[in-house]
């Protein structure tokens, strides 16, 4: 039976994403902060996350399932550094 004759399901996914550093650098990262009186502040990011999928049936109970994803992440690092040169 052609592939093209068998029903597909598909599904779009969308939705809202938190990102945030984590792990031991980042503990590292937040202590030098802290020394900088609030002159220099962190940030996670929150973004927009959205996809497609297929399901496509290949015989018994064996199917693909390809997708695309787009996932909009990020960090902010932000400060008056004030820096003058000599």
């Amino acid at each position: 039976m052609p592939l093209h004759n068998k029903k597909h399901l598909s599904a779009l996914k969308p939705g809202l994403i938190s990102s945030e550093m984590k792990g031991d650098a980042v503990k590292s990262l937040d202590g030098l902060l802290e020394l900088t009186n609030g002159i220099v502040s962190s940030k996670g990011r929150t973004g927009f996350f959205a996809g497609v999928n297929a399901d496509i049936p290949m015989g018994g109970s064996l199917s693909v399932e390809p997708g695309i994803y787009y996932a909009q992440k990020g960090y902010e690092l932000s400060g008056d550094f004030n820096i003058k040169g000599s």
